[in-house]
């Protein structure tokens, strides 16, 4: 046999073993219980459907380690774009309160490796009026485009403002924009600026305030084009749908009531020196009296009376009661309990939409003990997954980290999770029957990231099994990605895995890392 056929060999070997190691762990947690084919089929959305939180059936997912009021790894792994283990240490010097009010104490965290790192992406500091001299002009939009994308990646891969980027992320989807929307290949990149960053973790009624005199959103939304004589009805509804009310709080006299009285609130032109900038425009406004939610404006209120507007949406008791629920289903939980959602409302009432208030209350002991998330896992989004495995690798760029963030953004295309491109007004879904079903993708690219095969990205497996035995492997494995959290089921599938072969080589470690970070327990969080 040749070395070269020698070599065919043990690679075949390795695929093979790698392949029945995920068929194992993956039909243990089907309701099919047979091969990697129905694994895949049935996806992570059955193994949800198969769990349960007292006796587990074969096919059943067990729970991680139960939770306990104060649990510092729920913490960070709630508040953050990806567990590590260097976040993980930050939090033990800290403790659980020191850690959480670190975190929500952002701006007072420096943050200078990735700020340099930003600076190869210059269209992200500028106005849109530099953008589209800059960058549309001369027919250079997708770089614009590009470089919001990119910074949106290695914000929440490089930053150590980690609970500021996750909140980012979620006010992102509550307050979406479909960037490829038009004129938003420009708009997007100030909203993101100075509306969802200035205000992600500062005050709800600063945020949808400045949401809604956007050029992005109004834009987005046909506000920009609202006037009495052609009322555009689409913000309007949107503003109580998706951002305030939630259905069922208003009727669809209150969504035309609505609409007129936002009439005039446009933006000023791509010709206009302020393009992109909010523009009250009077002569568009209807002067006529209108009742919203019960409540009579004008007759010619002009801008004030939708300043008003807004100001009686976030007052509702049904705002403070949605955008709790929403806090707390992305921090904690898909079905956190009422008790739990209330105690988060009444802290928004309270303090007039502090964000940082709600976020305190969410992750009070009490209440992470009532929503019980270890027992519930949430399902890492794509986003969240590829973001998550960068950082518990410690995987790093051998170029520019532009060049690896495009590489990201192939990859995040695959997945159906590429930033600011959902195209409806309701944000990226945050359940696990939307995501469950695409196993494969995250197979592969666990299988690349770690094979080193996504140029410019690299993973150090040296260093990071330094002095590990090959008994040791699998634990370690365990370690770099989940603290030593995971299902003792996958665990003893890696080893098993691991110690299939004559000795443990670079080669080794790389699937076996791949291994672990394709069970079912690095899927959930």
């Amino acid at each position: 046999m040749t070395s070269e056929e020698s070599s065919i060999g043990s690679e075949t070997a390795h695929v093979g073993a790698h392949s029945q190691a995920l068929d194992r762990m993956w039909s243990r947690r089907t309701l099919l219980g047979a091969g990697l084919g129905a694994g895949v089929a049935l996806g992570l959305s059955g193994r949800a459907r198969a769990q349960s939180t007292t006796h587990q059936p074969a096919g059943g997912h067990r729970p991680l380690t139960p939770v306990a009021p104060g649990d510092l790894f729920l913490l960070v792994n709630r508040t953050s774009q990806g567990w590590s283990e260097a976040l993980w240490a930050e939090a033990q010097s800290r403790g659980y309160d020191g850690y959480l009010e670190w975190q929500l104490d952002h701006s007072n965290i420096a943050d200078t490796a990735l700020d340099t790192t930003l600076t190869a992406f210059p269209s992200i500091f500028m106005t849109s009026r530099q953008i589209q001299d800059n960058y549309v002009v001369p027919g250079m939009t997708n770089v614009a485009v590009a470089e919001l994308k990119k910074a949106c990646v290695l914000r929440s891969i490089l930053s150590k403002r980690q609970l500021f980027e996750h909140m980012v992320e979620f006010w992102t989807d509550h307050l979406n924009i479909d960037q490829s929307d038009g004129e938003n290949q420009v708009l997007k990149t100030t909203d993101d600026r100075e509306v969802i960053r200035a205000h992600a973790l500062g005050n709800f009624r600063d945020l949808l305030k400045a949401s809604a005199h956007s050029g992005a959103m109004l834009y987005y939304l046909d506000n920009f084009s609202n006037r009495n004589t052609g009322v555009n009805e689409n913000y309007a509804r949107e503003i109580m749908e998706l951002h305030t009310l939630s259905p069922g709080n208003y009727t669809e006299a209150d969504v035309r009531e609505l609409a007129k009285i936002l009439t005039g609130w446009t933006i000023w032109r791509p010709a206009d020196a302020a393009y992109g900038t909010f523009r009250y425009r009077r002569d568009w406004h209807d002067n006529a009296a209108h009742t919203l939610l019960g409540q009579v404006y004008g007759p010619n209120g002009g801008q004030a009376e939708g300043d008003a507007a807004l100001d009686q949406l976030l007052d509702h008791p049904a705002c403070a009661n949605y955008i709790a629920t929403k806090l707390c289903k992305w921090l904690l939980s898909y079905t956190p309990p009422q008790t739990v959602i209330d105690a988060v409302a009444l802290a928004y009432t309270q303090t007039n939409g502090d964000i940082k208030s709600m976020i305190r209350t969410v992750f009070m002991p009490d209440n992470v003990e009532l929503a019980a998330p270890f027992q519930q896992p949430k399902l890492k989004r794509p986003f969240a997954f590829v973001t998550s495995l960068m950082r518990a690798t410690g995987a790093t760029f051998t170029t520019t980290a532009s060049a690896g963030a495009q590489t990201l953004l192939t990859e995040l295309v695959k997945f159906g999770h590429m930033p600011f491109a959902w195209g409806p007004p309701d944000g990226y879904p945050d359940r696990e029957d939307y995501w469950g079903n695409a196993v494969l993708p995250r197979w592969n690219f666990a299988a690349r990231l770690l094979d080193n095969s996504l140029t410019p990205i690299s993973v150090d497996v040296t260093t990071l099994f330094s002095g590990v035995s090959q008994a040791q492997c699998a634990e370690r494995c365990n370690q770099i990605l989940m603290g030593g959290r995971m299902d003792p089921v996958d665990v003893a599938e890696v080893h098993a895995f691991a110690m299939s072969f004559p000795s443990l080589t670079t080669q080794v470690k790389r699937e076996s890392l791949a291994l672990a970070a394709s069970s079912p327990s690095y899927q959930h969080v």
